[in-house]
């Protein structure tokens, strides 16, 4: 039992790609690109309309936490990461409690630059509390404790996955040891588990098996994640599970998350925003 408390999440807004430089032909970027501009496309037009709703509806949630589980670009660039920031930084100059976690488009490849504004990225985003190299960290407030974690890292051509590193996994035994009566959640850009993992080979999360046996025994009580594009929900009876938020741009949607405390209750609701 505890405080009732309320939580917003988006994913996966990915900025459409920019051609930076000629060098994003030389190593993954140049896949993203053809990904985004032609393949996927993230959305269906009116990026950042879509994102100016989603944030306009934000503020009148008033939420305990708002988080955003990343991909908020395409191929990692400077530039991308700079029209993102313009797109976020009401959210990031409100006072409203504000979270956000890198994504493997984030962190796409190993390119100098590309690290460089990946860094500073994360560190504007979360108003200069936490750096990428501060994960794995706790964020917690008097009603619930949030462990946020980055399973990302830049990956071959072809090849989508996330890993999960000893010290993280050793962070989760760690804090859903402890017995201090709050709910844990856990924020992630991978999903810990996948209903089809021969279908998603190239997008598995490896070394997480280990945190999924922690959500699955309930020491983790919800999972906040992103990546999938398409918004999914594995829960028990009482709301504890796994959210899957889906792309903010392509679905058009918030997730609301409200926890009961009388019943002792997850409540996960979509909120469209068209």
């Amino acid at each position: 039992m505890g405080e009732s408390f309320r939580v917003l999440h988006f994913s996966d807004p990915h900025e459409p790609a920019k051609f930076e430089s000629f060098r994003m032909l030389l190593d993954k970027r140049v896949i993203g690109f053809l990904n985004n501009r032609i393949l996927r496309r993230t959305g269906r037009g009116g990026h950042e309309e879509i994102i100016g709703k989603a944030i306009e509806r934000i503020f009148r949630e008033k939420a305990d936490l708002v988080l955003f589980t990343g991909d908020a670009v395409s191929c990692g660039q400077k530039t991308e990461f700079e029209t993102a920031y313009e797109h976020f930084r009401p959210l990031v100059e409100s006072t409203l409690p504000f979270l956000y976690i890198p994504g493997n488009h984030d962190l796409y490849v190993k390119d100098r630059d590309c690290q460089r504004a990946a860094e500073g990225f994360c560190l504007k985003m979360n108003r200069g509390k936490y750096a990428l190299t501060d994960f794995p960290f706790v964020w917690e407030n008097e009603k619930f404790r949030l462990l946020a974690v980055n399973t990302c890292r830049p990956m071959p051509p072809l090849l989508s996955n996330g890993f999960m590193d000893e010290k993280t996994r050793e962070f989760l035994r760690t804090q859903c040891g402890k017995k201090d009566g709050k709910k844990v959640l856990c924020a992630s850009h991978f999903p810990f588990s996948d209903p089809h993992p021969l279908l998603h080979l190239l997008h598995t999360l490896h070394g997480g098996k280990e945190a999924q046996t922690l959500l699955e025994e309930g020491k983790i009580d919800l999972l906040l994640c992103g990546h999938v594009h398409k918004p999914r929900a594995r829960l028990d009876e009482r709301g504890r599970g796994e959210v899957v938020a889906g792309s903010l741009t392509g679905c058009r949607a918030l997730t609301r998350i409200d926890y009961d405390g009388e019943k002792d209750r997850f409540c996960v609701e979509r909120l469209p925003l068209d």
